[in-house]
């Protein structure tokens, strides 16, 4: 376990709660770093992925939606979430690179910057995409990723 602060992007807790092929490196960074923070995006984003999936016309078992947001509840009260403010819009307007991802991405990688110079050295952005793990690192951040 590390006392190292951990940026946990939205694909991290998606792994574990769809069930995906990474969701068990997923798993082993989140109990790895006890001292996890996010963007409250990361609780949009995993509530919409969610509810979609349950709509999507999969078969999945019966409460499975319930199950699955109870689960991401727990999770969330685990990780410290930074509000997208203003703050935040302006480390976009100072990081022009982050105009070549989607939006939400960057949004969690302008979070991830603040909260780095915050929390200081040692900190690490943990992401299961490829592109943005490619960005964080362009961007000086600290990156576990699982590519390919």
């Amino acid at each position: 376990m590390s006392d190292v602060p951990a940026y946990m992007d939205s694909s991290v807790v998606l792994a574990v709660l769809l069930g995906q092929p990474e969701a068990a490196v997923a798993a082993a960074w989140w109990d790895e770093h006890p001292r996890r923070v996010s963007s409250v995006l990361l609780e949009a984003e995993c509530r919409t992925v969610l509810r979609r999936a349950a709509k999507s016309g999969a078969r999945l078992p019966r409460g499975w939606l319930a199950r699955q947001e109870r689960t991401l509840a727990e999770w969330l009260d685990a990780v410290t979430l930074r509000i997208v403010d203003r703050g935040i819009v302006e480390r976009l307007a100072i990081e022009s690179a982050l105009g070549g991802c989607r939006t939400l991405d960057a949004l969690h990688l302008a979070t991830a910057l603040e909260l780095r110079d915050h929390l200081g050295p040692g900190f690490v952005l943990c992401t299961l995409d490829a592109e943005q793990a490619s960005l964080a690192a362009a961007l000086g951040l600290q990156v576990a990723a699982r590519l390919g």
